[in-house]
């Protein structure tokens, strides 16, 4: 019975609500109006009294009559309207009078208080053209809001009154001209509903609802025409939800099951599936898309990069549209901070969507970087054996002849003695002379220049054949800590660093087994990037002291050790060549060039391991030597 009378209480509401609606409307404009009219009229009392005040204070003020001018002030204040009367001077705008409406008192104050809501306006205190300062009235609107309400409460009241009187009215008008004949027309309905389409529609009536009547009876007769359709077209959709669902399933079972990561991306570019791989790559979920573009910022938090991949992206929609699917590979910082090489390769479908195929190609990007940087190495290690042995020769012998000149001009060799008597020649005052025109000297350095090129050369074969030194079970920890005695006894002869002042921080793993290698060479390689962390830092300008962090492991069946500093760290072009032979950012005397290259083959050469760099500019450099742990001593 309730759910039959329902359309009546339906009706009756919507008069309610469309009454309502209208008179609300006029009630509002009206509370609108009289809010206006009611507002005007405070600013025009304000106006008044400010400039009533002004007036009338004007003559007390310029006399200094201070019981004339609290008298002023006060009878104004009979006013409940009024909240504050300030009387400030011209100049400093200091408070000379001060009375505020606090907790229904008037009171005197000694500063001004502020008031939550009011109406404020001040005016000027003259007497004959002469400016004496400023009177501030401080109004509440409160009295105006209380009259509204009253406004409202009546308009409300009437409301009320007029919608219960037109429910009555439609009550009664529709039960008798709608709801008995909808009720008739809705039993029928029920019956068609529940299957039994043989029961006959007994609404008699010329009016709209007749001929809905009429209609159900013509629709009656077409349901029971498609009930065969319909039950013959079922048969046929179940076969073929089953063969779709069949053929989902199987492809859902090769997305999952594929080594690249994919994504589907609607027509608006937002992301509508992720597969599980591609989760397993990035880290991202479809929470992580949801926020629009939002991702991007994330992937690429690089500005300048960002709207190189966002216009790049683009270009590869419009190209993926034409049919070329190459991928295009871009950097992409994945959710846990890690950096990844990623191939895109985006397929455009026919319906507007995009599906984007990703493979993580880091590890073998790192490969082949490092299988060309090894070429490099190899080729250009042909060319530094040839010019070291080139070199060596003319160098030998350079060396012997200084030795010679120093030792047949020595007074100290019988040989000499005899030669030079025999033609005149003392071998002493010659001996003052080549020490006073500093010939002596001049033979010194070209020993030591030449020592220098032979240690030079030296290097160069080192980095250009493979060791031949014997490899032997060795603590790590035993290397580090000799090298850093020996580093601790190393003090540039420029002067420019002590490495005494450096901080040594050590992060050794305890237990950590012996490894194969030849400490003397692993030494020369620890020494050596010590030597260039404690150049590195010397040279900068720094508000905080220099530190250098030892950290040895074992990490994936590689013993790794980290020498890292805190210095001025590398920029991304230096990264690259790094390793390279005779590269060197020292100044021209001070480096050749062959450390790190020379220390990368005694590495990646002699040791199967491997050498890298990670720098930040402004927060330090980081080389990470890693040494398998095939030939793990016990």
């Amino acid at each position: 019975m309730k759910n039959r009378s329902s359309l009546g209480v339906q009706l009756s509401l919507a008069v309610v609500v469309i009454t309502t609606s209208v008179l609300a409307i006029f009630g509002f404009y009206r509370l609108s109006d009289n809010s206006d009219i009611l507002k005007s009229q405070l600013e025009k009392s304000l106006t008044n009294t400010v400039e009533r005040l002004a007036f009338s204070l004007s003559s007390p003020y310029f006399n200094f009559h201070d019981k004339g001018i609290r008298d002023i002030i006060l009878s104004e204040m009979d006013n409940r309207a009024i909240l504050g009367i300030y009387v400030v001077d011209k100049q400093s705008n200091a408070l000379h009078y001060g009375y505020v409406r606090s907790e229904g008192e008037i009171k005197k104050v000694k500063e001004e208080k502020i008031f939550e809501p009011s109406l404020e306006k001040e005016h000027g205190i003259t007497f004959e053209n002469l400016q004496l300062g400023k009177v501030r009235v401080i109004m509440t609107p409160l009295f105006m809001e209380q009259r509204l309400r009253i406004i409202l409460i009546s308009d409300i009241s009437q409301i009320i009154i007029l919608d219960v009187c037109l429910v009555i009215l439609m009550i009664i008008l529709l039960r008798n001209k709608i709801i008995k004949p909808i009720r008739k027309l809705t039993q029928s309905s029920s019956e068609i509903s529940a299957g039994r389409l043989n029961e006959t529609i007994d609404v008699h009536s010329s009016d709209e609802i007749g001929i809905l009547a009429g209609g159900f009876a013509v629709m009656r007769d077409s349901i029971k025409n498609q009930i065969v359709v319909l039950e013959t077209e079922n048969e046929e959709r179940k076969k073929a939800e089953a063969a779709l669902k069949q053929s989902e399933e199987k492809y859902r079972t090769l997305v999952e099951n594929s080594p690249l990561g994919i994504a589907v991306i609607d027509k608006q570019h937002n992301y509508i599936y992720l597969s599980s791989n591609f989760i397993k790559i990035f880290g991202y979920t479809l929470d992580d898309f949801s926020t629009g573009k939002e991702w991007f910022k994330l992937a690429f938090p690089d500005k300048d990069n960002r709207e190189q991949v966002i216009e790049r992206w683009i270009d590869d929609k419009n190209i993926a549209k034409s049919g070329d699917s190459r991928p295009r590979t871009f950097d992409v910082v994945c959710k846990d901070g890690n950096v990844k090489t990623i191939d895109f390769k985006p397929t455009t479908l026919e319906t507007g969507e995009q599906i984007v195929m990703y493979e993580d190609i880091t590890e073998r990007k790192q490969s082949e970087e490092l299988l060309i940087q090894t070429e490099k190495m190899m080729s250009v290690g042909g060319l530094a054996a040839g010019m070291a042995h080139e070199l060596n020769n003319p160098l030998g012998g350079m060396l012997q002849g200084a030795q010679n000149i120093q030792r047949r001009l020595s007074p100290d060799l019988e040989k000499n003695v005899q030669s030079a008597t025999t033609h005149g020649i003392n071998l002493n005052n010659l001996q003052n002379y080549l020490k006073e025109r500093k010939i002596l000297d001049y033979l010194v350095g070209i020993n030591e220049s030449g020592q220098r090129a032979a240690k030079i050369i030296k290097d160069m074969l080192l980095f250009s054949r493979k060791s031949e030194s014997t490899m032997a079970p060795t603590n790590l920890l035993e290397i580090m800590e000799n090298v850093l005695d020996l580093a601790g006894k190393n003090y540039d002869l420029k002067k420019k660093y002590d490495f005494r002042s450096i901080d040594i921080i050590r992060e050794f793993e305890p237990n950590l087994p012996l490894i194969s290698c030849t400490a003397t060479e692993i030494e020369q390689v620890v020494l050596n990037l010590l030597s260039n962390a404690a150049w590195a830092m010397a040279n900068e300008k720094r508000n905080t002291p220099p530190q250098i962090t030892l950290r040895v492991k074992i990490e994936k069946q590689m013993a790794r050790i980290d020498i890292e500093d805190n210095g001025p760290g590398i920029d991304e072009d230096i990264k690259k060549r790094i390793f390279e032979p005779f590269f060197t950012t020292k100044p021209l005397g001070e480096g050749t060039g062959l450390g790190l290259s020379v220390s990368y083959m005694i590495i990646t050469n002699n040791h199967r391991g491997t050498m890298e760099v990670e720098s930040e500019i402004g927060k330090g450099t980081n080389f990470i030597i890693k040494l398998p742990l095939d030939k793990i001593g016990s």
